[in-house]
């Protein structure tokens, strides 16, 4: 999944399509499973793969992160999109999780994620 997502970031959409394909193999049985190599095609099949793929893993969370999926796969429908983008701009660092005080304590090198402090 990892070597799908980074031919991606690298523009090599047929790469990235060949590395999902080999997990394609496995799961389906079926030769070239995804073909289309349009950008937005490439991005949503991985997506999808880390839903099918990592479904109770803690993965899924960080792909969405990763691939910007985020704000379309994890809704609130108590806030309107607009406000979403507004959280955004303001703390860039929401979807973050905090550092915790006992690692804080232990490790003076470390410092509170911003808009966590």
């Amino acid at each position: 999944m990892l070597e799908a997502e980074m031919l991606y970031y690298k523009k090599d959409y047929a790469g990235a399509n060949k590395a999902l394909n080999v997990i394609a193999k496995r799961a389906y049985g079926k030769d070239n499973y995804y073909t289309s190599s349009a950008p937005a095609d490439v991005l949503d099949n991985i997506v999808n793969e880390y839903f099918l793929e990592f479904p109770a893993e803690g993965m899924i969370w960080w792909a969405l992160i990763r691939t910007g999926k985020i704000w379309s796969m994890v809704p609130n429908s108590e806030i309107p999109d607009q406000t979403f983008e507004s959280l955004k701009a303001k703390n860039p660092n929401i979807l973050l999780w905090p550092i915790a005080q006992g690692s804080l304590n232990r490790n003076s090198n470390l410092h509170q994620i911003q808009g966590w402090s």
